[in-house]
């Protein structure tokens, strides 16, 4: 026989008796622990994810702002812009536009008397403004590069009818 045989058989008497344990104190301090760690994880788990999101987020802005910073095209905002050629024609008719409301004085003249000139003067304008905004996504289109050109010769048109229809001391 083996040393170890003879001593499992003299202290059998000891090993043969079974100890008795707590079950419900052992289990509750499992369970204790196990949802400890678990609600402690989850936070932590929870704060990481709005992390990684805020993060990708930040990302992706900053990814859409450099693209559209890189793709930037040079939009004309006006004729002059465009070509030099247009840009003398547009001075050329700004400058004659201008002196000829400064002849007649159009800031002063009577609302109601001239209304039907001075309404579509104030629609022409709205038109411009209209043509100025789609000029930068337009750009060189030429329908568009026509009616631009086109609204100052009919500016100019509409003033030269106003002249003549002006009694003689005010124009």
């Amino acid at each position: 026989m083996d040393d170890f045989e003879r001593q499992i058989r003299q202290s059998r008497g000891e090993l043969d008796r079974v100890e008795h344990l707590d079950t419900d104190f052992l289990w509750t301090g499992i369970t204790e622990r196990m949802t400890a760690r678990r609600s402690g994880g989850r936070r932590l788990r929870l704060y990481q994810r709005w992390l990684v999101a805020a993060s990708l987020l930040a990302l992706v802005c900053l990814g859409v702002a450099y693209a559209g910073w890189q793709n930037r095209e040079v939009v004309p905002a006006s004729l002059s812009d465009l070509s030099p050629e247009l840009a003398q024609r547009e001075t050329a008719y700004l400058n004659t536009i201008a002196g000829k409301e400064a002849l007649l004085k159009i800031d002063e003249l009577d609302r109601e008397a001239y209304a039907p000139y001075l309404n579509e003067l104030f629609l022409l304008d709205s038109l411009n403004a209209e043509y100025q905004r789609e000029l930068p996504r337009y750009g060189t289109n030429e329908r568009l590069l026509s009616s631009l050109i086109r609204y100052y010769e009919l500016k100019i048109q509409l003033l030269e009818q106003l002249e003549k229809h002006l009694p003689p001391q005010q124009s």
